[in-house]
């Protein structure tokens, strides 16, 4: 692939028939950083793990799976920064995951004691 192909295929997202997702056993390791007693690079290795598994999945359109992980992460289980970085990530695309709403309204209210609250969810939700 190209790097116009792949400039296409990230931006819009085009179905690839090919494409297998990933097995979800990544969600497990995004909950393990969290509660982990391991605090060097917890947080930016989880939002590693997020970013290259959303990003794969809006390379290759695979939205309907992206879609049903916001249907089953547990937004307990995350932090703030986990939390936004799930929405950062997938912004741009909201309109075809229409589970983000509700991944979103979870997230408020999981986080309406947080101190920034106004200022985390300013133009990402």
């Amino acid at each position: 692939m190209n790097q116009d192909q792949f400039s296409r295929t990230f931006i819009l997202g085009d179905p690839n028939p090919n494409y297998i997702p990933p097995p979800l056993s990544w969600l497990d390791e995004i909950y393990e950083k969290v509660n982990g007693n391991n605090i060097n690079n917890r947080y930016d290795r989880a939002v590693d793990i997020i970013m290259r598994n959303v990003y794969d999945m809006i390379a290759n359109g695979a939205f309907t799976h992206l879609n049903s992980i916001f249907e089953i992460v547990d937004v307990e289980k995350l932090n703030s920064t986990l939390i936004v970085s799930f929405l950062c990530t997938t912004f741009r695309h909201k309109n075809n995951l229409p589970a983000r709403v509700n991944f979103v309204n979870k997230a408020k209210v999981f986080l309406k004691d947080h101190k920034d609250i106004k200022s985390l969810f300013r133009n990402i939700d």
